[in-house]
């Protein structure tokens, strides 16, 4: 019977027997391959984190242009000290996380979810910023010229 280890990283592949190997099962180590799974899981989760983010601040311009207020304090502070430093803060500092994300080594998967949870949380500022600027619209046309 195999070790725990062997159960988890290795998968037993069928050889010709032998009388070396009477069972005719040869070890391939698997985890190189796991390896490259969880590296290109992470490589779509930090596309999506970035994609997201991206959205969210596409919409944030666009809902500033249909007149709607910022209402992130940070990110008004932020834009206070001039659009080109919000947008270099918008969009560098998530590509440094999302990079910091690819590059660790950490055994927890703690980025990871990190991007998860931050991809949810750029996800859902877009949408609302979506339908607030859809919200807006409404109401402008309603009222007519």
């Amino acid at each position: 019977m195999p070790c725990e280890y062997c159960l988890k990283h290795v998968r037993l592949k069928p050889q010709a027997k032998d009388l070396t190997n009477p069972e005719g099962l040869v070890e391939v180590n698997l985890d190189p391959l796991i390896n490259f799974q969880i590296d290109v899981f992470r490589l779509v989760l930090a596309v999506v984190f970035y994609v997201c983010n991206v959205a969210d601040y596409y919409t944030t311009k666009k809902g500033l242009e249909a007149g709607l207020r910022e209402k992130n304090p940070f990110a008004r502070a932020i834009m206070r000290m001039g659009w080109r430093k919000y947008q270099a803060i918008k969009l560098l500092g998530p590509a440094l996380f999302a990079y910091q994300a690819m590059t660790s080594e950490d055994p927890y998967y703690t980025w990871t979810a990190s991007l998860v949870i931050g991809a949810g949380m750029f996800a859902y500022a877009a949408v609302q910023n979506a339908l607030l600027i859809a919200g807006r619209r409404m109401r402008g046309e309603a009222s007519g010229p």
